[in-house]
């Protein structure tokens, strides 16, 4: 009889709340502002993990923006002036798991010097005990 003393445990994932993380919205209106940003941070408990379902935002008055969360790129739209089929939008593939940890956001907007506003955002989440 052989008996291994190796195990591995994995935990169970048990519904804990759904989060909608707002992101506010910016005014810059300083001139020759070309890439003005927001940022903050994501706190994921011990025990914790997170499955990203969704990101949305409001409206933008600048050409180009993004949503960054650490190496994630959650949300990047582009509307380029001049033809047609000028629009460029990505979103990456949905859903995105995390561990437990910090995790630092920002966005980004390009408003090549004009006045802008970033009207802001929203990331939708649900949250995850992990139950031995």
């Amino acid at each position: 009889m052989v008996i291994s003393y190796l195990n591995y445990a994995q935990g169970n994932l048990q519904f804990n709340r759904v989060i909608n993380h707002v992101i506010p919205s910016a005014t810059v209106s300083a001139p020759g502002t070309i890439s003005p940003s927001i940022s903050g941070s994501l706190t994921i408990p011990n025990n914790k993990v997170w499955k990203i379902e969704s990101c949305g935002y409001k409206s933008a008055t600048v050409p180009e923006w993004s949503l960054i969360l650490d190496n994630y790129v959650l949300f990047s739209y582009a509307n380029f002036p001049g033809g047609t089929n000028n629009n460029s939008y990505w979103q990456p593939s949905f859903p995105i798991w995390l561990p437990e940890g910090t995790y630092n956001w920002i966005a980004k907007w390009f408003n090549y010097g004009a006045p802008a506003t970033f009207q802001g955002a929203s990331i939708s989440i649900i949250e995850y005990n992990i139950v031995p």
